[in-house]
């Protein structure tokens, strides 16, 4: 493990501090300390901590220094970075990365899930694998739960829970028009066990949100058609 901080200045407002949290996490190696320099008068330690949390960050220690100015340690671990902006048509959660997704940077990028080739069928993105221009097409990205793991089964459904309570501090400040939930494991875990594929009852931080079954290859019961239809479903809102 790096245990000299690495010094950085972040200057993008709130709302852009995702971006930049993602060229700052893709630069680093896992293990690295960061130190960072942040200036923003509408910025609150809570916000930070949990954009930091999102753009795969883990030990966060976020203090005041001036009025406008907080420095924030934090170790980059082996993790998905969120793609998020305001205004976003759909929120894409998946319920935590794979060591591979976490590799390449690519969220649903294993070879074999079904995610990608859906959302290009339902017009819902334009470039396979292109999370830039998902983007700019109103279609962020994050996760359930940030800690990498091989399979999902590894999760604890307390890890899921306190997942839930990070999703809803993202949605409340970024206000996205719909969350889609890919797969429904976390769904049952964290807000209803009884939940199945479709519009959930109860919003996530004030937020419609869409259960949908899991992309992966290994769902042999979800159809590629049936994944496009539910994309269409949770992106019409």
């Amino acid at each position: 493990m790096n245990t000299a901080p690495y010094q950085q200045t972040l200057t993008a407002a709130l709302f852009a501090l995702p971006a930049e949290l993602v060229t700052l996490q893709r630069s680093l190696d896992i293990g690295t300390r960061v130190r960072c320099i942040y200036r923003d008068t509408r910025a609150v330690q809570s916000d930070l901590e949990i954009l930091f949390a999102g753009a795969g960050f883990e030990a966060i220690d976020v203090a005041t220094v001036g009025d406008d100015t907080f420095e924030i340690s934090a170790t980059r671990n082996e993790s998905l970075a969120d793609w998020l902006r305001p205004d976003l048509r759909l929120l894409v959660c998946g319920l935590n990365p794979s060591p591979y997704a976490a590799r390449t940077g690519i969220p649903f990028g294993r070879p074999g899930n079904r995610f990608w080739p859906a959302a290009l069928a339902a017009d819902l993105v334009r470039d396979d694998r292109d999370l830039d221009s998902a983007l700019r097409r109103g279609v962020g990205f994050t996760d359930l739960v940030k800690r990498c793991t091989p399979a999902s089964s590894e999760l604890t459904a307390e890890e899921y829970r306190n997942g839930l309570w990070r999703l809803e501090h993202v949605a409340r400040l970024f206000q996205p028009r719909t969350i889609c939930f890919v797969g429904l494991e976390g769904v049952r875990k964290a807000i209803d066990a009884k939940a199945a594929a479709g519009w959930l009852a109860r919003p996530i931080g004030g937020c419609r949100a869409y259960a949908m079954p899991s992309t992966s290859g290994r769902n042999a019961s979800a159809s590629l058609a049936s994944l496009v239809d539910h994309l269409r479903c949770g992106a019409s809102a």
